[in-house]
């Protein structure tokens, strides 16, 4: 090639033998990328190479013609493989596709310039620069569009199943998203962040909706279904009746990574329902546990109904629940005593402790004992009347916080 017709000479001669040049970037790209690699031979030669075609031809084109080419354009190639390799091709491996196809390409113009024409090359490094640093920004683009639009689909496939699950749905009946199957049973978990996120974070809260996601998956190593809002969720833990247990457990500790991805504190629940037909009891289940957990202002942690198997049966409403509500009548009016009262119950019925926790004198803790006794008809120091003070305190502090929620 001569000098002065640097460089659209040596561009139309790249264009005349772009098929052969494509087919060498495929393949290397199937030798030497991860992603690449898995992919079938068709899909290679039928979806990978037009694009490489496609963006060597408007790179070098706009080269030539010393113009730009229409970014939007640019990402079509990379949209039309995302939407038929899905999930398969990862970012890394993207980008370093685009660096192996411009490498490539480059060390075709090296080749094919004579000596004279290396003096020149300097002219169609800075186009060729800019043209490399549009393409990368694009492409990157590109993908994350395309990744936020393939996991809301996916997203939105889990949650629809999980709504149908929890509905109790005929599994039978059942649309399942590809990869996913409808599980012999489940643990169901509900959980409630103590600080939701504040207005005008939604994207952020969309990242950690899928850090969510993601974390349970990894954790159990499988699919978990989800349902997520800004104040917590509901995740369906595919297992069987025999492992359930170990289900319970791991959920145990993965509170502490739910909690770091969230960035507050987690209360939860969660219930087994040993078939697909259970789910839904199961739910409600676990939801009246974290009602109750939150009601009690219960610290952060993951409760089972065996875990506040009390509290739940004294949330519920009733006559034998007005009843004993009404046995406190008498110390409402009464701070000191009602304090009291629940500082000896906290301590576990530690006097000393209690009496530290209240900083008074034994005597002074020992004396409104007394009154409480008095006042009530059921005395602190015998264990039958500590008991139903127990109870009738606990459900006087659901009523209480009934009323205020």
């Amino acid at each position: 090639m001569r000098s002065e017709t640097w460089p659209t000479a040596v561009v139309n001669q790249l264009l005349a033998e772009l098929p052969g040049l494509s087919a060498r970037i495929v393949a290397r790209l199937a030798r030497d990328v991860p992603s690449f690699q898995m992919l079938p031979d068709d899909v290679l030669q039928m979806e990978i190479r037009p694009a490489v075609d496609e963006n060597l031809m408007m790179v070098f084109q706009a080269l030539r013609d010393r113009s730009e080419f229409s970014l939007e354009r640019l990402g079509d190639p990379l949209r039309r493989v995302m939407s038929r390799v899905e999930e398969n091709l990862s970012f890394a491996d993207v980008l370093q596709a685009y660096f192996i196809g411009s490498r490539m390409a480059w060390d075709w113009v090296l080749e094919h310039a004579s000596a004279a024409d290396r003096e020149a090359l300097h002219e169609l490094v800075a186009p060729m620069t800019k043209q490399m640093e549009r393409m990368f920004v694009t492409a990157t683009r590109v993908y994350f569009e395309e990744q936020e639009h393939l996991h809301s689909e996916v997203g939105q496939a889990r949650r629809d199943l999980a709504a149908a699950l929890l509905a109790g749905d005929p599994a039978e009946g059942l649309e399942t998203p590809a990869g996913v199957r409808v599980a012999e049973g489940y643990v169901v978990c509900v959980w409630h962040v103590a600080r939701p996120s504040p207005p005008g974070t939604v994207r952020s809260t969309l990242v950690r909706r899928r850090r969510v996601r993601g974390a349970f998956d990894a954790e159990f190593d499988t699919t978990v279904l989800t349902v997520l809002d800004e104040r917590g969720g509901t995740g369906l833990v595919p297992t069987v009746p025999e492992r359930a247990d170990d289900v319970m457990a791991t959920l145990r500790r993965f509170l502490n990574e739910l909690n770091g991805i969230v960035g507050a504190p987690v209360v939860a629940t969660a219930a087994v329902a040993p078939t697909v037909g259970e789910v839904p009891d199961a739910a409600q289940e676990a939801r009246e546990v974290l009602r109750v957990a939150l009601r009690l202002e219960r610290a952060p942690g993951l409760y089972a109904l065996d875990d506040l198997v009390l509290e739940v049966q004294l949330a519920r409403p009733g006559v034998a629940n007005d009843r004993l509500v009404q046995r406190l009548a008498p110390l409402r009016s009464r701070h000191e005593l009602l304090t009291t009262l629940r500082a000896v119950i906290e301590a576990k019925d530690n006097r000393r402790k209690a009496a530290s926790a209240l900083h008074v004198h034994p005597n002074t803790l020992a004396y409104r004992l007394r009154r409480i006794a008095e006042v009530t008809g059921l005395d602190p120091a015998d264990p039958e009347g500590m008991r139903v003070l127990s109870a009738a305190l606990t459900a006087h502090d659901l009523r209480e916080a009934a009323s205020a929620g």
